[in-house]
């Protein structure tokens, strides 16, 4: 009996471990024993500062922010949360996991693909500061991360990266994709809060 009881739970098990994380694809974050997916956010809106250049006659750089609505995410983490990213190069025909994940197709690694981006709280809102416009100096394209918080990246198999977080303080964050020459901010964003 003891043997046909761990062949039953052998047999109901193996194809839960072999298929677990065939369709996993993205960010997950783990906070203590529960693991919880972070869904992308897009951006709302953009913005740019011209009134210290129409001052200055063109010298002065107008900052150029992409806004994100709600003034904190939904998606709660401690300084010990772990995140793991799972790449997926198989995802195939599906436009859906294409059009959402597609870094996470194309990608190499989080150290490599993305950046940790800390959020500038505005009343109800969220910003990133994605660059500068100057009369004289043109357009820089940047997305400044506005913290000294660092992440460690561990591969744990071909696809899967745990990452931890390192001198971070408590606020508004996110893992922005930089597959495009550090424009990452007009694209979907990882958020999350450090409490």
């Amino acid at each position: 009996m003891k043997k046909q009881t761990i062949l039953f739970f052998f047999l109901t098990l193996l194809p839960c471990a072999l298929f677990a994380q065939s369709d996993s694809i993205g960010i997950y974050m783990l906070n203590g024993d529960v693991i919880s997916q972070i869904e992308p956010i897009k951006n709302n809106g953009y913005k740019a500062n011209t009134l210290g250049a129409a001052v200055s006659m063109g010298i002065a750089n107008s900052t150029i922010r992409v806004t994100f609505k709600e003034p904190t995410s939904k998606n709660k983490a401690n300084r010990d949360t772990s995140f793991y990213f799972y790449y997926n190069p198989n995802i195939g025909n599906n436009a859906r996991l294409l059009m959402t994940y597609y870094m996470f197709a194309t990608g190499v690694s989080p150290e490599v693909d993305f950046s940790l981006v800390k959020f500038i709280k505005k009343g109800k809102t969220r910003e990133l500061k994605t660059g500068t416009v100057n009369v004289y100096a043109g357009v820089n394209i940047n997305t400044e991360t506005n913290t000294n918080a660092r992440f460690l990246v561990t591969k744990v198999s071909d696809i899967k990266y745990k990452v931890t977080l390192h001198d971070v303080d408590p606020g508004e964050y996110c893992f922005m994709y930089d597959g495009i020459n550090g424009s990452g901010a007009y694209m979907p964003v990882f958020d999350f809060s450090i409490e």
